[in-house]
């Protein structure tokens, strides 16, 4: 079922109605454990999902009763319980029981909750808006390939998906931003690159001097190669002397300016390492990136006016809004 513009929307209606039709992910698969039932918002539609008989289903966090929020309620006998007067809801948000009422139909319609489309893919749960998607999850097979160590991390940020994505797939910044943990000061230059459109998206790559044991260790060139799947997810994969190293990330917007960032990290090599370790060397850069995309003003990623310069290095940052303007849409996303 396709969500309705929401009345304390943050985008313009044109920028909500263009995100609403792509695939976001909104929580980790493991937040909606065995009867789970969790909250998330996306796009400022609050959102509930829930897990009956190992399915989950995604609907509007609202009992259309007296508008409580279902995520405060719970998984019962295959039913999603509303918490304030126990309506019970089926994993098509079919209304089947209202214990208060003497008789009632085995389906009360008028009662029924509005879901909408859910994927669980890579340990996260994907939802679109919309009716038909206009675009596909991204593949991050690679990633999460038999014999990979990997785990799934995740974080809100104070700034929008596509000011997220734009600095993910930046290389420029790495010897500045990342000096504390495996950018090169002395090598800050950018190879030549051209950016190729997919059919999800763009892909490139490029040879980049990375420093690995932190900022006193060794540097050597990384094959950095990018696979973005339109709006807000890419995949990187790294090949290095020791092997391949994957980061696949995906920004969610929660609001205008506000994110959900959820992350997949990946490994085939130095699988006897503690994993825990891995995750701290991937937060740590994750905040020297947060640090300076929460700063960046206007918050959403602008695409029209003169209000940014772009340099040699932002052939994917041109292209990328360029996408974006093939829309129509003039406010930031």
């Amino acid at each position: 079922m396709k969500a309705e513009y929401p009345e304390n929307a943050s985008y313009s209606r044109l920028n909500w109605e263009t995100l609403a039709g792509f695939w976001h992910p909104v929580a980790c698969s493991s937040d909606v454990g065995e009867d789970g039932v969790v909250g998330a918002v996306l796009l400022d539609v609050p959102v509930v999902l829930y897990r009956i008989a190992g399915q989950v289903a995604a609907a509007l966090d609202r009992c259309p009763h007296r508008g409580t929020r279902l995520s405060l309620g719970r998984i019962n006998k295959g039913r999603l319980i509303c918490p304030y007067h126990g309506l019970g809801f089926d994993e098509a948000g079919i209304c089947r029981s209202i214990p208060s009422a003497a008789s009632a139909p085995d389906a009360i319609h008028y009662l029924d909750i509005p879901t909408f489309r859910s994927e669980e893919r890579y340990g996260l749960i994907w939802v679109c808006l919309a009716d038909n998607p206009m675009g596909p999850l991204p593949d991050w097979s690679n990633a999460v390939a038999p014999g990979n160590q990997h785990t799934v991390m995740h974080a809100v940020w104070e700034a929008s998906p596509g000011r997220h994505l734009e600095n993910f797939c930046d290389m420029a910044h790495f010897s500045f931003a990342h000096a504390g943990t495996f950018g090169v000061p002395e090598d800050p230059r950018v190879p030549s690159h051209e950016i190729h459109r997919s059919n999800h998206g763009f892909q490139f790559e490029a040879d980049i001097p990375t420093r690995t044991g932190g900022p006193d260790g060794p540097a050597e060139l990384f094959r950095n190669e990018y696979d973005v799947t339109l709006p807000f997810a890419v995949c990187l994969t790294m090949r290095h002397s020791r092997g391949v190293a994957y980061v696949a990330d995906a920004a969610s917007p929660i609001s205008l300016g506000r994110s959900h960032v959820f992350m997949v990290i990946a490994r085939n090599h130095d699988l006897d390492n503690d994993i825990e370790a891995m995750i701290r060397a991937q937060h740590a850069v994750n905040e020297e990136d947060r640090f300076m995309v929460e700063s960046q003003v206007p918050k959403g990623l602008p695409l029209v006016g003169n209000v940014e310069r772009h340099i040699s290095t932002d052939r994917f940052s041109v292209e990328y809004r360029k996408w974006w303007a093939g829309f129509g849409l003039t406010d930031p996303v």
